[in-house]
């Protein structure tokens, strides 16, 4: 009786063994289960501006802490600037579930559509975001045990993150004080919003300016509604649906930014595809310096700096752009003189190049701060992200912040 008493514990405990270190189809429901129960967290505590206890699905270690540091810091931006969210829906693209015993890896891509709370109908979205987690069973359920993500909008505090804990920083402490930074910045930022308000109009007389008359080229409109037309569409498409190729290494928003220029011109014909691709194939509204097509473009049309220069130097042929607030801090900018079709450029603190473009494509009426006004973009793609959040995520107060107008001048294309 003893000896059958033995063997059956012995089965027993090898069954539950091979359990855990053989899971079933039912792991991977429970996995989505988890990450799902992650995600309705996170853009929940937009909705509702507060961070919610998720104790019950993540283990609390160095691993995990820099996001729950970010929710919290985000979610107070997004409650001072009035930039929460009113409704939100989401989709997991699962790329990898892999299992080995009571440990897991998932790697995925989200896409986001949401409205503000401080808009009527706009609505926007981010995609194609990725995320890698690391989970483990402890017998009874899977929990979160590591999180990363290369989304750009957690790069600040990646690094904030890195520099305090080298410092010896840890826990607790650390978290307080990197909230503690980002509500002193917020502080900051709301001055600077009312500051930004009193500045004058940043716009030339253009009853005083122009591009001298060409013979050979033929001037042409900036057409600012057809460029958002067009960012707006291609601001969330798959790469395979797009015109034109897609800058790798995450560093497609220039290249974005010049299609939108070039649609405003002209070049995109709305409701005929056919006429687009052959306006593209034969470079119309492009010029010798400022091109690009399915196998990519010239430096003026790709790169950040390049395309500032392009842009906003004296020529006779191709978009002429006014810039402004260059090497400055972005308060002189006044939102209420903004409008759609203008393009900024960013950069994190008063040295170092711009970094990243973005194309303006909807505002609310009577803008009068910067939640008002919506922008575009690739690397990451995001349709109607509020101005505010690319400023707090470009250095907060600290952010520069330039501006390119092609209303103000008249521009010529050979075709």
């Amino acid at each position: 009786m003893l000896l059958f008493v033995t063997m059956f514990g012995f089965l027993f405990i090898s069954s539950v063994s091979f359990a855990q270190n053989n899971p079933s189809a039912n792991d991977e429901e429970a996995i989505k289960s988890i990450i799902s129960q992650y995600f309705n967290n996170y853009f929940d505590s937009f909705k509702y501006l507060k961070t919610a206890n998720t104790s019950n699905i993540i283990e609390e270690n160095d691993d995990t802490l820099l996001y729950k540091i970010i929710n919290e810091c985000e979610v107070e931006v997004s409650r001072e600037f009035g930039i929460g969210y009113k409704d939100y829906s989401y989709s997991i693209d699962y790329k990898d579930i892999l299992i080995n015993n009571n440990q897991a890896q998932v790697g995925l891509l989200i896409d986001l559509d949401y409205q503000c709370q401080n808009t009527l109908d706009i609505k926007s979205g981010i995609y194609n975001v990725d995320y890698d987690f690391k989970l483990k069973h402890d017998g009874n359920k899977w929990f979160i045990t590591k999180i990363d993500s290369g989304f750009d909008e957690f790069e600040q505090y990646k690094a904030s993150y890195r520099e305090k804990n080298k410092a010896g920083l840890k826990g607790q402490d650390l978290q307080k004080k990197m909230k503690e930074e980002k509500l002193n910045d917020i502080v900051k930022m709301k001055k600077q919003f009312e500051e930004s308000k009193l500045m004058p109009s940043p716009h030339p007389d253009t009853s005083t300016t122009g591009s001298d008359s060409v013979t050979a080229a033929a001037s042409y409109t900036y057409f600012s509604p057809r460029g958002t037309a067009y960012a707006e569409r291609f601001a969330e498409s798959s790469q395979s649906s797009r015109f034109f190729y897609t800058a790798g290494s995450g560093g497609d928003c220039t290249n974005f930014v010049s299609q939108c220029v070039w649609a405003a011109f002209g070049g995109y014909v709305e409701g005929n595809d056919t006429k687009t691709k052959s306006n593209i194939a034969n470079k119309v509204r492009m010029t010798s310096t400022w091109y690009a097509g399915t196998g990519g473009g010239s430096s003026n049309w790709e790169s950040v700096s390049s395309l500032w220069n392009y842009a906003t130097q004296s020529k006779t042929l191709g978009p002429n752009g006014y810039g402004f607030n260059n090497d400055r801090v972005y308060t002189y900018i006044n939102p209420r003189y903004e409008d759609i079709g203008e393009v900024y450029q960013v950069r994190n603190g008063s040295s170092g190049s711009y970094a990243h473009s973005v194309y303006t494509t909807d505002m609310n009426p009577n803008p009068t701060s910067y939640s008002d006004i919506f922008v575009s973009q690739h690397s990451y793609d995001k349709l109607n992200r509020p101005l505010t959040n690319l400023i707090s995520s470009w250095g907060g107060s600290n952010c520069y912040m330039r501006n390119i107008d092609f209303t103000v001048y008249t521009s010529y294309f050979n075709s």
